[in-house]
Parts: structure tokens; C-alpha cells; sequence
């Protein structure tokens, strides 16, 4: 059988498997259970790979390792420096029990259960005594420690001060916290409590006249508490609303304001005056309308300024009508539309003309034909007191319907007198009514 290559030293005695001197490996590695061929018990391993670190680094016995067995294929590598201790010897006041491997290390003494201490010359000792029941180890400066009542070196004595005080015994001293507590100033934030407790205010009264104060960095109030549980906010923000002052306000962009009872609640707005109606001032804020009216009364609108109550006759708008029936022949001469009566036209204003009660303006001025043979267009105006006005409706020839001016107005005064002409120098036959707009001023 051929023979491996077993790296022995040329020079060495070439017995069979001589191993005069060792054989000696390097790798940059440590050796393991599998290294066993080629390699001789007593093959010695230095592992070089701490030479490959940058910057290098030096073996040293931890890298040196020795083949001391191949049974069944194993390698069984000892490292020369792992740090074992394989012998413990006594020496002063030393003695070694146990076995080698396992090592008792004890301290010579000559009486049991003292206290052992370093000596002036580095050597350990015993304190002089054993010590009593309950005695403690006291320091003794510059010299052994000895033992001595508990009470020699302890706090006796603990006494309360400010929000503080002193409960239980001399030995065993409680200490509390006092139940009121007086703030020489003032607690500065953080102030915490714990996560699962609640903290608790005591304030001294029932009436609401103590409070806790709450201020910014300039010590102005900005928040209050009183006994009775009232709070008291300069400006309160809740989601998108802040209330300051006498103000509501949302907060969000174009955000509503939305009131809500319940059930059957109201929203209610209260005013000095029972019964009296609200309008919007200039400002936009709402207020009340000065006086409540008498029975029967209306509100009318006032230009510029806020509605008023006026008897009813005096609001609103009341119609003027009258009869239009008449055929048209005579030219050049002018006819008049009976006001109020269902008869026909004629020529004499002054049997057509009726006095106006009130002041007022005339608009919305309407011409109703159902019948109209006239080969021209006419027009039928507005006149005061004989003088034309501008309020004029013009119809079509030979249309019938309903012609219109809600554009123009004319003011009336009081007791002038009002009449309806029909234009002069047309030939034909109309038969219709008109009607106009009334309102008092």
C-alpha cells in the first residue's frame, strides 16, 4: 500500500513514522476534528490567519494548537493556550480542597463565622471577634472594621418640614406627605401624575369662590375653575368652532354654523321686547324691530333702513282699473278711458279723471285688448291733473292680447287727479281694459 505524503523533516531520524522533531504545520485556520489525515500525533498547528488582518496582527499560544490523538478518525487538538487551570496550590492562610479539576479554594481561620479582612501587609485576617446578635459591621477609618450595635453610624432621627411630615418610631420612621399643602409661589409645568391615577384639587369652599387659575408666560389668566365647577375661558376652541367673547365662530373654510335640539326641542333667541320680529342690522348681526305693532298692522319695507310697522292700507300695492270701449274714428280728437266704471270712453277728461287718496307711485301699467280693428298702433297713457306722465303702453295694430310697461313709474301726490288717454288721429275699434299698480307711501 502506497504511503501519503506526512510532511517529516528530511534531517529527522527516518524510522518508521518518526516524528523526530514534530512535524509542524501553518494554516490560516484553526484545526479541526476532521484534520486527522496526513498529520502525525504530536503535529504542531499555527493558525496565521490573524496575519491576514489589516493591519496584521501577530500569533500568539492561543494560535498554537497540538495533534494528541486520531482514534476512529478523529482529530483530538489541544490548543496551547486556552487559559485552563489544571493545578491550584495553597499558600498563606490558603488551602485547596476538592480535586483537580474541580478546585475548593478555602480561607484559613481559626475560629468559625468571622469575617475575613485585608492586613496592614496585603495578607487576609479575621476580624478579632465573632460579633453578637444583631451587631453590624462598622467602617473604622484606618483601621479593621468591627462589629457594633445597629444604632452606632443609622439615622435616629428624621424630622418633618414644609408639607412634610413624621410618623412610625426612631428605627423605623414614616414619612408623609401633609393632606393640605401650602405653595410657597406656584407648580411651573410639566406637573404629572401617573398614567393610571387621577389627580385631585381640593379647594377650600362650596360657594364658588376659590378656583384654580390657569396663565400664560405672562401671567395673565386665560382659564378658570371655581369650586362650583364653572370654567371660565377667554377663547375656546372645540373642533371647528371658537367662541370669544360674545362671538361664535366656525373656524373652517366656509364652515356652517348647524343648531340642533332634540327630539322636540326649539332653538330659542331671546329679546328685550316679548313678541317683537328680528331683522338683520348693518353689520349683519341680528336685532330687534323697534316696536312690537299694533293689531292689524303690517311690516313694510323702508329703504335703507330697517321695516316698520304701517297700517295696512299703507303697504303693499292695490290695483287702479277701468274699461276701454270706443271706436276710434275722429281724427285729432283725443278720448279718455272710464277709471272704475265699465262704460264707454269719451271726450271729456274731466268726466273720466279721480282724485288719489293717498301718495303714492303708479307702475306695472297693463293694456288687456279683445278686440282691435285699428289700422294703427295706440297709445294709451298715464296722465296727472291733465299733463301726460311717462307711463305709457303702446298697442299693435289689429293685435289683440295683453300689452305691458313694468319698467316705468310715475310718483302721485295726494288729491291729484289721474286719467287715462287714448291717442288721437287713429281710426278703428278697440274694446279692452287696463289696470295698474297703487302703492302708498
Amino acid at each position: 500500500m502506497a504511503l501519503y505524503r506526512d510532511g517529516r523533516n528530511a534531517s529527522a531520524y527516518l524510522g518508521v513514522r518518526a516524528a523526530t522533531p514534530p512535524q509542524f504545520e501553518k494554516h490560516p485556520r484553526a484545526p479541526t476534528a476532521n484534520d486527522y489525515r496526513n498529520f502525525n500525533v504530536s503535529t504542531i498547528w499555527l493558525d496565521t490567519s490573524n496575519l491576514d488582518l489589516i493591519p496584521s496582527v501577530a500569533p500568539t499560544s492561543d494560535d498554537i494548537y497540538i495533534l494528541v490523538s486520531k482514534s476512529n478518525n478523529v482529530a483530538s487538538w489541544i490548543n496551547f493556550g486556552d487559559g485552563n487551570v489544571n493545578s491550584v496550590s495553597g499558600g498563606t492562610n490558603i488551602n485547596i480542597t476538592g480535586t483537580a479539576t474541580d478546585p475548593i479554594v478555602n480561607l484559613d481561620g481559626g475560629t468559625p463565622n468571622t469575617v475575613a479582612v485585608y492586613s496592614g501587609t496585603g495578607s487576609l485576617s479575621e476580624v478579632s471577634s465573632v460579633g453578637t446578635n444583631g451587631q453590624v459591621l462598622t467602617a473604622n477609618t484606618g483601621a479593621a472594621p468591627t462589629w457594633q450595635a445597629a444604632t452606632v453610624g443609622v439615622v435616629t432621627s428624621i424630622t418633618g418640614g414644609t408639607n412634610i411630615n413624621v410618623t412610625g418610631t426612631a428605627a423605623i420612621p414614616i414619612v408623609n406627605l401633609d393632606a393640605a399643602i401650602s405653595l410657597a409661589t406656584s407648580v411651573t409645568s410639566p406637573l404629572y401624575t401617573v398614567a393610571s391615577g387621577d389627580l385631585v384639587l381640593n379647594m377650600a369652599d362650596d360657594a364658588g369662590t376659590d378656583s384654580v387659575s390657569f396663565t400664560n408666560d405672562s401671567d395673565a389668566e386665560v382659564a378658570s375653575i371655581n369650586s362650583l365647577g364653572a370654567a371660565t375661558f377667554t377663547n375656546l376652541d372645540v373642533d371647528n368652532i371658537n367662541i370669544n367673547g360674545n362671538t361664535i365662530i366656525s373656524t373652517d373654510t366656509n364652515g356652517d354654523i348647524t343648531l340642533t335640539p332634540d327630539g322636540t326641542g326649539s332653538v330659542n333667541i331671546d329679546y328685550a321686547t316679548p313678541n317683537t320680529v328680528a331683522v338683520y342690522g348693518t353689520s349683519g348681526a341680528l336685532s330687534e324691530v323697534s316696536s312690537v305693532g299694533t293689531n292689524g298692522q303690517v311690516l313694510t319695507a323702508n329703504t335703507g333702513a330697517a321695516p316698520t310697522w304701517q297700517a295696512a292700507s299703507s303697504g303693499g300695492g292695490s290695483s287702479i282699473m277701468g274699461k276701454a270701449f270706443e271706436t276710434l274714428n275722429t281724427v285729432g280728437s283725443i278720448r279718455y278711458a272710464t277709471v272704475f266704471e265699465p262704460s264707454p270712453s269719451g271726450s271729456n277728461e274731466g268726466a273720466h279723471q279721480i282724485p288719489m287718496s293717498q301718495s303714492g307711485t303708479l307702475d306695472n301699467f297693463y293694456v288687456q285688448l279683445g278686440n282691435n280693428s285699428s289700422t294703427n298702433d295706440v297709445d294709451y297713457t298715464v296722465r296727472l291733473d291733465g299733463v301726460n306722465t311717462t307711463l305709457i303702453v303702446t298697442t299693435t295694430a289689429l293685435t289683440f292680447g295683453q300689452f305691458s310697461n313694468t319698467v316705468d313709474s310715475v310718483a302721485v301726490t295726494e288729491g291729484e287727479l289721474l286719467s287715462i288717454s287714448i291717442e288721437a288721429g287713429v281710426t278703428g275699434f278697440q274694446e279692452g281694459a287696463f289696470s295698474m299698480r297703487f302703492t302708498a307711501s
